[in-house]
């Protein structure tokens, strides 16, 4: 959506895997105003194999990533001690990525000046939507931060509940074990 991806730095490299302009066939349109509804920026993370044609794509899907590994790392330090340097340094690591001359610049001060656990924990939780942006990671992220139905309701979903932090049991379930038991509010 266009929120999260104004969320974005503008000098933040992975802003470019969101593709805000697109050929129509006939020329350049904006997906800001061109594109009905309210999409937002199109993915393009992972670039088409053009030695294919489509139906069969043979490309790997990345599962997990070393920058997963890193922000988890990171997360549970935080959470152990707050914002300790080793923290920061493991954030400094993923986000150097991110932008040109990182070292010594605002981006890099930003995760510095960070010293209150909860300020921390909330930077964490933007750095892993922006670095994990469509692989398919924010639903769990928001629900162990506690924040997916307040992160709904911000974003307009009225009928955002408590409930809907887990799914409702499928009928298919009870019909092969009877002694199941449906999940609150479903």
């Amino acid at each position: 959506a266009w929120d999260f991806y104004d969320t974005y730095d503008p000098a933040d490299k992975r802003r470019a895997a969101l593709m805000t302009e697109y050929w129509n066939g006939s020329q350049m349109g904006d997906s800001r105003t061109t594109y009905g509804g309210k999409p937002g920026a199109i993915p393009m993370k992972y670039q088409e194999n053009s030695s294919t044609t489509g139906q069969w794509d043979a490309s790997e899907y990345v599962i997990h990533r070393y920058a997963e590994v890193i922000l988890a790392k990171a997360e549970a330090l935080n959470e152990m001690n707050g914002p300790t340097q080793q923290a920061k340094d493991l954030l400094h690591m993923v986000r150097s990525r991110a932008f040109a001359n990182y070292e010594n610049s605002v981006h890099e001060q930003l995760i510095d000046n960070i010293n209150d656990k909860s300020a921390f924990r909330d930077h964490i939780l933007a750095e892993r939507g922006w670095e994990f942006c469509w692989e398919g990671m924010r639903r769990p992220d928001l629900i162990r931060h506690g924040k997916l139905i307040s992160n709904a309701q911000a974003r307009g979903k009225v009928m955002a509940e408590q409930k809907h932090i887990l799914y409702a049991i499928p009928q298919g379930v009870y019909y092969e074990n009877p002694n199941m038991t449906q999940n609150d509010g479903f």
